[in-house]
């Protein structure tokens, strides 16, 4: 899998698809790949959320930023050979 990562602010990101993100917390002394992660509208605004296998996450917009984006991989097909 090849990674192209778009920046938020020059590329806007798909709403509502699954993406993989690059995100700097203040709290952290690393940068951390995501995933999955939407952007999604609530009655005021889009948010980012990441699914982590339980619950939804929201995302910044203080402590967490988004600093990168690109598609999450599709699935490989099977194929008979």
């Amino acid at each position: 899998m090849i990674v192209e990562w778009k920046k938020p602010e020059t590329e806007k990101p798909p709403r509502g698809e699954p993406l993989i993100v690059t995100v700097k917390c203040a709290w952290k002394a690393f940068q951390e790949t995501i995933g999955p992660v939407y952007l999604l509208r609530d009655p005021a605004t889009w948010r980012w959320v990441y699914w982590d296998g339980d619950r939804n996450s929201l995302i910044g917009p203080d402590d967490v930023k988004i600093i990168a984006w690109d598609y999450w991989p599709a699935p490989v097909e099977e194929t008979d050979a």
